[in-house]
């Protein structure tokens, strides 16, 4: 059951990311939707982290993105392996943890991205993505972390029964 619900909340997070984040941005940094409810579904209770859920999640996203699949397979699972770390070796608290693994899962995921654009000969100025996307990605997402922390709290203690195994 609980892969199922985490299927489903992938691919809902995919449905918003591909329809409505580039609508809202903040400067041209958008949201990233899938990334943040990888990172609340791995920082759930009683559900055991894994970076797999992060190759679910590239491979969501690259059947609607022009970039490679091995870019996003590779960024969602680095992400997802670091929040996996950071919950199971480092930290007990999770708002800490989640506010550090969507920091660094950003960082990740636009490094990489943007890493790729640069070697494959796309006039890109790294300062000026930085500070106009990836910067204003990250608050965005900030902003956004706790709100999507409680809704899929709580989707998961409405559709998973308490006492069944997570």
């Amino acid at each position: 059951m609980t892969i199922a619900f985490g299927i489903l909340l992938l691919f809902m997070a995919t449905v918003l990311q591909v329809t409505l984040a580039d609508r809202i941005t903040l400067l041209s940094g958008p949201a990233d939707f899938v990334l943040l409810a990888l990172m609340s579904w791995n920082l759930q209770e009683d559900i055991h982290p894994s970076w797999y859920w992060g190759l679910g999640a590239g491979l969501m996203l690259s059947l609607s993105s022009v970039l490679p699949l091995w870019v996003l397979l590779l960024s969602y699972s680095a992400a997802a392996a670091f929040c996996q770390f950071l919950r199971q070796r480092v930290w007990q608290v999770p708002l800490l943890t989640l506010f550090t693994s969507v920091v660094a899962g950003t960082l990740i995921i636009d490094g990489i991205t943007l890493g790729y654009l640069w070697l494959g000969a796309h006039p890109i100025s790294l300062i000026e993505a930085f500070n106009l996307v990836v910067l204003p990605s990250i608050v965005f997402n900030m902003i956004l972390a706790l709100p999507a922390q409680t809704l899929v709290n709580e989707l998961s203690k409405f559709l998973l029964p308490a006492g069944a195994t997570r």
